[in-house]
């Protein structure tokens, strides 16, 4: 089966249909080619079309996929999700906070878990309540929907900060770890949310040298509201964080507050004392030297 396919469009196709259709998997047209008008990335394809309003899709048997999105009657129909299920996703949270560590999961759906996470109504799980993130979280948990976390608390993050002085450098590192844990499945597409760009992931895991990277297919901006695999792993890393967070409550007893207000941080800091705060703590953050301990 062909890998590169292309069809010659009319104007009214390009701007009423397909640049309407891919709009939300729109990418940055790449350099040097004043000929491209519109880009998009979608789970093993690319798809071009140019000035000239010809269609080209490039990728893992493009044909099939060619097929179904030049067949004008799926052009209205919601086919996307049949590619969108098959996948393997990472997201991250915890890594802009100042207290606690950074959770990252990653998240393995197949077919027979859509119908569920169509029924939890899964999204981006910045948009959800703490509340509701443990209710669905639970739910997922009782599914078995697969899943892995890396779970770094404050001291374990230092400790890696301290060694790469880079944020993204971490998250890397984090990501590969639990995407690592699907090495074994089998016609999986695997899309990372993007927080940095493809040379330079790839690039900080070699300078740290990490032996085994996982090959990511997809590098997507705001993958979380694109990709059920992306939005579930952000709903469970988000919990895992959570309970972090509640622990570390307990140890203090005091509730942590996930928001930023210098001087609830400053008591807060103060009651855990200067010598214990790469416990409690990202020392990296700014806030470090505003609170003048």
């Amino acid at each position: 089966m062909s890998n590169v396919v292309s069809k010659q469009l009319t104007s009214a196709e390009v701007n009423q249909i397909y640049i309407p259709f891919l709009k939300k998997y729109q990418s940055q047209i790449p350099k040097n080619n004043p000929n491209i008008i519109f880009f998009a990335k979608y789970c093993n394809w690319t798809i071009t079309i140019f000035k000239t309003n010809k269609l080209l899709v490039q990728g893992l048997n493009a044909q099939d996929f060619f097929n179904k999105l030049t067949t004008k009657k799926n052009t209205s129909t919601n086919w996307f999700n049949q590619y969108q299920m098959i996948s393997i996703g990472s997201d991250e949270v915890g890594n802009g906070v100042f207290f606690g560590g950074v959770c990252v999961c990653a998240c393995l759906i197949k077919p027979k878990d859509i119908e569920l996470l169509k029924k939890l109504n899964i999204t981006d799980s910045k948009k959800i309540s703490d509340k509701k993130i443990i209710e669905i979280a639970n739910e997922l948990k009782k599914a078995k929907i697969k899943y892995f976390v890396v779970n770094w608390d404050a001291q374990t993050y230092n400790k890696w900060y301290a060694k790469c002085k880079n944020l993204n450098a971490i998250k890397a590192i984090m990501h590969n770890e639990a995407l690592s844990h699907f090495n074994n499945e089998k016609n999986s597409f695997t899309v990372i949310d993007q927080f940095v760009d493809e040379n330079n992931y790839y690039s900080y895991l070699m300078k740290m040298n990490i032996k085994n990277i996982k090959k990511i297919d997809l590098f997507q901006i705001k993958a979380e509201s694109k990709y059920y695999a992306v939005a579930t792993a952000s709903i469970i890393a988000r919990y895992e964080w959570i309970k972090q967070i509640d622990n570390l409550s307990k140890k203090l007893n005091y509730k942590i507050p996930q928001g930023y207000n210098l001087n609830e941080i400053k008591k807060i800091c103060n009651m855990i004392g200067k010598k214990n705060l790469s416990k409690y703590c990202k020392l990296n953050f700014k806030t470090i030297k505003d609170l003048n301990l």
